[in-house]
């Protein structure tokens, strides 16, 4: 889940004792399929626990993140002058576009593939959804607010968001600086579009 994901980075990201980063690291990797739950005060790892399968951390599809754009919104969860719900320690940026590094199992994808990705995952069966209107979803999902965002080097898209057909591969020739604007411009499209701008 988002928590495990977040200790992760946190670990990463601390001023505190390299040994902690790198003992996070190497459980990591010498486990494959645990993450860690806790430190001591002394630096040491607490425990290692809960599979990354049963929160289907395997399945989402990790980019190497080529370019993020600087929302607004993102500039208010900075100064926390927003007015949305926000998972913090969260890490921000949700307008951007990478390099598939690993699939998830997601036949459609290859590794080296140029993507941009749609950051909002609905659930598709509220009242909101069932109407068409996933952008006021009652359980909407977003990167960069509920979940990990592209201010990183790497960045995990969740199966959920893979499944619902929101990562886009880019055509040849377009660049990874435009890619990244796709989000932005889906909005005002979308906003053209409902109010009936010719």
């Amino acid at each position: 889940n988002n928590t495990n994901d977040l200790l992760y980075v946190i670990a990463r990201w601390v001023d505190a004792d390299d040994g902690i980063a790198a003992a996070v690291e190497q459980a990591v990797e010498n486990a494959g399929d645990l993450v860690v739950s806790g430190w001591a005060e002394d630096g040491t790892i607490e425990a290692i626990v809960d599979k990354l399968e049963a929160s289907g951390y395997r399945s989402r599809v990790l980019l190497e993140v080529a370019n993020v754009g600087v929302c607004g919104s993102d500039l208010h969860q900075w100064t926390s002058d927003h007015s949305w719900p926000v998972n913090y320690p969260v890490v921000l940026g949700h307008e951007f576009a990478g390099t598939v590094v690993e699939t998830g199992g997601h036949a459609q994808f290859k590794a080296g593939q140029a993507v941009c990705v749609c950051p909002q995952f609905a659930c598709g069966h509220c009242d909101y959804c069932i109407r068409g209107a996933e952008n006021l979803c009652r359980n909407l999902t977003a990167m960069g607010y509920e979940i990990d965002g592209a201010f990183a080097e790497y960045v995990r898209i969740p199966a959920r968001g893979v499944a619902a057909g929101n990562v886009f591969a880019m055509p040849e020739g377009l660049s990874f600086e435009t890619a990244a604007l796709a989000e932005p411009l889906a909005c005002v499209m979308n906003g053209q579009e409902l109010v009936g701008v010719k």
